[in-house]
């Protein structure tokens, strides 16, 4: 199958923002295009042939998740998703999906791993996320300091009360 891809310009040449890797059905890199390369920092000579779990993180390894990816794709037509993260060469995190690859009979040959850098839009969200737990964390102090003004109003009104 990695020659397939290997052989294809369009996979050499076209979407370098794109990581395309393909595996045999074990989870064995065969083919690592340019578009990885420069991703995730590892050349194909140094990718072919190891297992796609290289490129998860070691609590990732620990959980499995590269079958659960495998088995998600066969059951689901795609697996991975926002599920974990993928490993760069230089320690950065990128997250992509997995595809199953079949052959004429419809039987599993091997997957199909699409990753784009989402960095800045996963940092974008999360600031986002940031932001708005510290506008809420800002809202409930002034609804806090507000019935402190209150209660404060109460007790000015209670301490001038005239004496009898």
């Amino acid at each position: 199958m990695g020659e397939f891809y290997r052989h294809n310009d369009f996979f050499n040449t076209q979407p370098t923002d794109t990581a395309i890797i393909s595996t045999d059905s074990s989870g064995n890199i065969n083919f690592w295009s340019l578009g990885a390369e420069r991703l995730f920092g590892w050349s194909e000579t140094e990718m072919f042939g190891q297992k796609l779990d290289r490129l998860s993180t070691p609590e990732d390894q620990e959980r499995g998740l590269l079958a659960n990816e495998m088995h998600d794709a066969l059951i689901y037509g795609r697996g991975g998703g926002d599920e974990g993260w993928r490993v760069r060469k230089n320690g950065s995190r990128a997250a992509g999906e997995m595809s199953p690859i079949r052959d004429g009979e419809g039987a599993v040959i091997g997957f199909t791993k699409v990753v784009r850098d989402r960095t800045a839009q996963r940092t974008a969200e999360q600031n986002a996320a940031d932001e708005r737990r510290a506008l809420e964390i800002l809202n409930r102090a002034g609804s806090a300091l507000g019935a402190v003004r209150r209660v404060n109003s109460v007790w000015c009104f209670i301490l001038s009360a005239p004496s009898r």
